[in-house]
């Protein structure tokens, strides 16, 4: 007997609240499909704006800071006379010889070392002997390789 008493005042008193808060409009309110769908759509706007803006200023991988000092490292190995260019890409370099000088794995661990202090982060060294500009691994040529991690040659 003293559950029905009790289910039955509290059904009164969620009715009782419920059309107080009716009275008060904190019911909830109406909201139709298209302005649902306006909402999201101006949320995506809002994070697509936001996102292109991100990667627009990001640049490329590693950032500006990291190309630049990169590209400045390189106006030192151009010095070489055999040296035909040099490109860089992300952390890597790739250095074009006209002939190999007989040093030419000491020279580029020395400067995947120094490529590797600068920026702080993982570096690979690609010299490659009678190819054109634009050469990347997998294609035909002579070449040596070398990476710099952490202060260390890694072969």
């Amino acid at each position: 007997m003293r559950t029905s008493e009790d289910q039955h005042e509290r059904r009164r008193l969620e009715n009782l609240w419920r059309k107080r808060r009716e009275m008060q409009g904190l019911g909830m309110p109406e909201v139709t499909w298209t302005q649902a769908l306006s909402v999201i759509a101006a949320v995506l706007l809002v994070f697509y704006i936001v996102y292109s803006c991100e990667r627009a200023s990001v640049g490329p991988i590693g950032g500006d800071q990291h190309g630049h000092k990169l590209r400045s490292l390189t106006s030192g190995i151009r010095a070489l006379p055999q040296v035909r260019w040099v490109e860089t890409d992300g952390n890597t370099i790739y250095i074009g010889f006209s002939d190999f000088p007989d040093d030419t794995r000491q020279l580029i661990r020395a400067w995947a070392l120094q490529a590797n202090a600068r920026t702080e982060q993982g570096v690979h060294v690609w010299a490659v002997q009678g190819v054109p500009r634009g050469w990347r691994p997998g294609e035909a040529g002579r070449f040596i390789t070398t990476t710099a991690r952490g202060g260390t040659i890694r072969e």
